[in-house]
């Protein structure tokens, strides 16, 4: 099956031999000294990040939030990011989309088709009929909310089960069953490094979409060992959000964005150097 998603997925990971994902999450009042604190101060800023971290990036991944929050002007800044990158680089719409069937499929319609994002990420605890209307699409990507980085996570994800399985090693399971080969990752904070490894064991082929590494402080080395698929290759997407986007406050922002991603790439390169014989 040809995903138009893996596919430029894939050769962003082999022609530049990046894993990195740079979060667009745009703050108003967090935009450097002579930005305009606006939605069209928004999209120059998020243009200039772009443009200046281009070469490290295999996706990208708006939050749509940061986006409606500004009105319709800031969507129409997130479909003008959209179109920039359509095409070129993987796009990963991140909404958290959670609701039953109908209105389900709605925010697929959405994503997929009126935005034009090329993947999205969903949360899983309407049920498993929740999913349907977003891993029935063959020409896009999903990815699940399986252990998230915040420490909030341990709330419902963590919660032991009746015969000691815990709720997010449970759902992995059956979602294997339900959709085994439809086009579908998860999302796995790197701050939770040891539930990462239980994700891993009930679900070993998938994609994960990795945050926490920056800001937050989570372990990229760990979360790399445990990215390996059976065959040995990485299926890691290391998204860095703030670490990039802030890097400085000042009229290098652009400069600075483009360091701070360059540090993270040559850091996942060595990682997965490093990974390569070491147990997981």
């Amino acid at each position: 099956m040809n995903n138009p998603f893996l596919s430029l997925l894939e050769e962003g990971i082999e022609d530049r031999n990046t894993h990195l994902c740079v979060g667009l999450d745009p703050e108003v009042e967090s935009l450097p000294e002579g930005i305009p604190r606006d939605p069209e101060g928004v999209f120059r800023f998020l243009s200039e990040i772009i443009e200046s971290t281009w070469d490290l990036t295999c996706a990208y991944k708006p939050n749509l939030a940061f986006f409606g929050s500004l009105g319709a002007e800031g969507l129409n800044v997130l479909g003008r990011l959209i179109e920039k990158c359509r095409g070129k680089r993987a796009l990963i719409l991140d909404a958290k989309f959670g609701d039953i069937g109908n209105t389900a499929r709605h925010y697929a319609r959405m994503a997929f088709d009126t935005l034009g994002a090329d993947a999205v990420t969903v949360n899983p605890y309407l049920g498993i009929d929740s999913l349907g209307p977003f891993l029935s699409r063959e020409d896009r990507f999903t990815f699940v909310l399986g252990i998230t980085s915040n420490p909030g996570s341990s709330d419902i994800q963590k919660l032991r089960l009746h015969g000691g399985a815990r709720v997010f090693e449970n759902f992995a399971i059956r979602l294997e069953k339900t959709f085994p080969g439809a086009c579908w990752g998860w999302v796995a904070g790197a701050t939770q490094i040891e539930e990462m490894r239980v994700l891993r064991a009930a679900s070993a082929e998938r994609w994960l979409l990795i945050p926490g590494v920056g800001t937050q402080g989570g372990e990229l080395a760990g979360a790399l060992r445990l990215s390996r698929d059976p065959s040995g290759v990485s299926k890691a997407v290391i998204n860095a959000s703030r670490s990039i986007l802030y890097a400085s406050r000042g009229a290098d922002y652009a400069e600075s964005a483009h360091r701070e991603a360059l540090r993270m790439v040559e850091e996942t390169r060595a990682a997965l150097a490093g990974a390569t014989d070491q147990p997981d």
